[in-house]
């Protein structure tokens, strides 16, 4: 199996935006299998899917219903320990104070960071490149 990178967010727009952008930057890896792009509506789902398969690269939503990003990144974390580094969380709420702390915790316990909404394709492919190959 390719290296498997999931968009988590709840809104269908972002999700369906993100993993288009990925497939096209990613476009010849992703003919060939070597990379697979997959989009996810919540954290439940990423947690149900890393069953088959754990994530390479997960880019996640931080404010979602029910389970939010931060604590699907503990869950994850907690079943597929290695999955750990390479959660990038998203997030149109970098500047709340609690939800800075949040971040800057689960980056300490191991998450790959963070960036502001909406983010450049070139700093998305920045992260994807360094966490995925090493560059």
């Amino acid at each position: 199996m390719g290296k498997l990178i999931v968009i988590v967010d709840n809104i269908p727009a972002v999700r369906d935006a993100l993993r288009e952008a990925f497939e096209a930057m990613y476009e010849r890896l992703v003919a060939a299998g070597d990379v697979v792009v997959e989009a996810l509506p919540d954290g439940p789902s990423l947690l149900a899917r890393s069953a088959s398969q754990v994530p390479d690269l997960v880019f996640m939503d931080v404010d979602m219903p029910d389970v939010d990003g931060i604590d699907t990144f503990y869950r994850l974390k907690e079943q597929y320990p290695e999955a750990a580094r390479g959660v990038f969380f998203l997030t149109g709420l970098a500047g709340a104070p609690t939800t800075n702390q949040r971040l800057d915790q689960a980056v300490v316990d191991g998450a790959g960071g963070f960036m502001s909404k909406p983010a450049s394709a070139a700093a998305l492919e920045a992260v994807a490149e360094r966490i995925l190959f090493g560059r």
